[in-house]
């Protein structure tokens, strides 16, 4: 049977809503969509994410830090990372929404700087980026992928331990939603989006004799503009960590100092803008 000109008409707006129903609302469902559409996802639905993201935040209003929990990564979300030996159930959730005072084309250059350890003193003992890529035709746009490699050294309480991390940044447009159906022109509230990812493929090993453990590490970084020199940040951490005297990744005590630490960092970042940047 041939399509009537009326159904044809119809079909775009069908398929548009289709695909925003996919998408969450909620702040805690749509950063997983997020993290599961983050290297496959078309740039028109990560787009609406990002949008509804913004809506569940809050970010129109949104002005000083907030924080809380966030539900943990299943199996099936780490696998195409290739994390088979651990579970991670096992890592605990949380989560930061916070302003940065700085335009985004700035916080991407921060973000994505080779030095960070030259950034944000004191917390490292060393560190190393390898990238995969061309990281200035990424900030010229002329890419929107960007990965790299990190290898660091840093101390918890007395002891050091060293890790490797794996990176994937990607640049999303609100356009590409408004040109799909999936946002009505003037509905996004942001023009660009940066995702960013890290996980480490292996525990980070701890010096000799170190009762410490720390198993896994997977972030998950979501910045986008909202006008007046502004960047909205949404920021996720699971983690699963044994730090000894029984303080764990599980206790409320450490994931306040983890939040603690994450607000701690947007300040550092505001400060690096103030200064002009790297």
């Amino acid at each position: 049977m041939v399509p009537s000109p009326a159904l044809l008409l119809t079909l775009p707006g069908l398929l548009a809503c289709k695909k925003v129903e996919e998408i969450p609302a909620d702040l805690d469902g749509v950063m997983h969509y997020l993290w599961q559409e983050l290297e496959d996802g078309e740039d028109a639905t990560l787009g609406a994410g990002v949008q509804n993201l913004h809506t569940a935040l809050g970010g129109d209003a949104l002005q000083e830090a907030t924080d809380g929990s966030i539900s943990r990564l299943s199996a099936d979300e780490v696998e195409p990372l290739g994390v088979t030996d651990r579970d991670p159930a096992d890592a605990a959730g949380i989560f930061l929404g916070n302003v940065i005072h700085c335009a985004l084309p700035t916080v991407a250059e921060i973000v994505t700087w080779p030095d960070q350890e030259e950034l944000y003193e004191g917390v490292y003992e060393s560190y190393t980026r390898t990238y995969d890529g061309d990281l200035d035709a990424f900030l010229d746009g002329e890419t929107d992928v960007l990965t790299f490699q990190i290898d660091y050294e840093s101390k918890v309480l007395g002891s050091s331990y060293t890790a490797h991390t794996l990176a994937y940044v990607r640049r999303v447009s609100a356009a590409a939603a408004v040109e799909e159906g999936l946002l009505e022109e003037g509905q996004a509230a942001f023009a660009e989006a940066y995702l960013a990812r890290f996980h480490a493929p292996e525990p980070a090993q701890f010096e000799e004799g170190s009762n410490k453990t720390f198993e896994q590490d997977y972030q998950f970084e979501i910045y986008w503009d909202r006008g007046a020199a502004e960047t909205l940040h949404a920021y996720a951490m699971w983690r699963q960590a044994d730090w000894g005297s029984g303080f764990t990744s599980e206790d409320e005590g450490v994931q306040r100092l983890l939040l603690n630490g994450m607000e701690d960092w947007d300040k550092d970042t505001d400060r690096i803008c103030e200064e002009g940047g790297p």
